[in-house]
């Protein structure tokens, strides 16, 4: 190799490593790949949305499906994603569960370990493989207002979200605190308004799933801009 040769390879080399040194700059933590995983978890909570609206679209009654299913003494035993299932194009596994155990049944248990793709977070693949899920339902802390999901028994249909579906939030991301994806447990508007102080990444970036099967996003939102979505008929929409 002779010596023009060697000042090409070392000015490639040169390049190559301010690329690198510069991404750390823009990128730190490796958040040059958000935009791209962002995008997934957008479609994946598209997917959890159509498939919600297909689900009560199908109900005879036009029922909206309840955030868990529940015994017969009201104790939560499954959540919502299992029932989703079918609409999602896992009714095999769907009837792999019994429905009238809970989540942690020595036949339910077992089922953890296999979490569809659409509930598994692009930004952590340590909490997918052991069955965690950061997609969550605002479940109702409000006596006075309803959130999108019903309790189990309750007649909760189109016609009750008040203030339209497409203001009415379905479904959270929160990467903070993933859940096991079979266990009935989601997040309360309460405690959603929390994970807004902090952020969930460098950027700030929050995905909300709407009622209506729309995904939008919210950079470093304020408390009384997300509040409004949290309830179905409280008669408030966002601006």
């Amino acid at each position: 190799m002779n010596e023009g040769d060697w000042k090409i390879l070392w000015r490639t080399i040169g390049f190559v490593v301010m690329l690198v040194v510069c991404g750390g700059l823009l990128f730190p933590g490796g958040h040059g790949r958000e935009p791209a995983r962002r995008a997934d978890a957008m479609n994946n909570l598209k997917q959890i949305g159509f498939a919600f609206s297909s689900k009560w679209n199908t109900d005879p009654y036009a029922r909206i499906p309840p955030v868990a299913i529940l015994d017969e003494k009201g104790q939560p035993l499954l959540s919502w994603r299992v029932l989703l299932l079918p609409h999602l194009g896992e009714r095999e596994l769907f009837e792999q569960f019994d429905l009238t155990k809970p989540w942690d049944s020595p036949e339910n248990l077992p089922l953890v370990q296999k979490m569809p793709g659409v509930f598994a977070s692009p930004f952590s693949r340590d909490a997918a493989k052991q069955g965690k899920t950061p997609y969550k339902a605002i479940a109702n802390d409000d006596t006075q207002w309803n959130t999108a999901w019903p309790t189990q028994g309750e007649k909760w249909t189109f016609r009750d979200f008040k203030d339209g579906m497409s203001n009415t939030a379905l479904v959270v991301e929160d990467i903070t605190d993933p859940v096991i994806w079979t266990k009935p447990d989601d997040i309360t508007p309460t405690e959603y308004l929390k994970t807004l102080d902090h952020g969930q990444w460098v950027s700030k970036t929050f995905l909300i799933g709407f009622a209506d099967g729309a995904v939008r996003v919210f950079v470093d939102p304020t408390k009384e801009e997300i509040l409004p979505l949290l309830y179905a008929d409280d008669g408030k929409v966002a601006e």
